[in-house]
């Protein structure tokens, strides 16, 4: 009889020995930290998608809006023009105000506070 291979089980086996998992364990951040200017990058020019999510969003002024995983304030900046609140949270440096995302300039009415949440107004 052949012996059937749980591929799904030697995958974690191996990844949970993985340098890249160990890091992710002993801190969670630093992954999403590395990827944050890449995707702040890869996301700059999309003005045209950003608007769109928003229509779908169809928020009204006085609302209450909480991000989890906000980032670089993509959608929690253009919010925030609406919305009474916005908090945002994230667990990374993204979202604060020395990593260069310009929440203030952007039209949000106040910068998250550093590292992982930001409330406006």
């Amino acid at each position: 009889m052949h012996r059937i291979i749980d591929w799904n089980e030697l995958w974690k086996a191996i990844h949970i020995r993985s340098p890249e998992h160990i890091e992710k364990i002993r801190d969670p951040a630093a992954v999403w930290n590395k990827r944050a200017a890449a995707y702040r990058r890869a996301t700059r020019g999309e003005k045209r998608a950003t608007e769109q999510e928003l229509a779908i969003l169809d928020l009204a002024a006085g609302e209450t809006v909480l991000d989890v995983g906000a980032g670089t304030g993509r959608l929690a900046v253009p919010i925030a023009r609406t919305a009474a609140y916005v908090t945002a949270l994230d667990p990374t440096g993204a979202c604060s105000p020395s990593s260069g995302s310009g929440w203030r300039r952007r039209g949000a009415r106040t910068t998250p506070a550093s590292g992982c949440a930001g409330r406006t107004p």
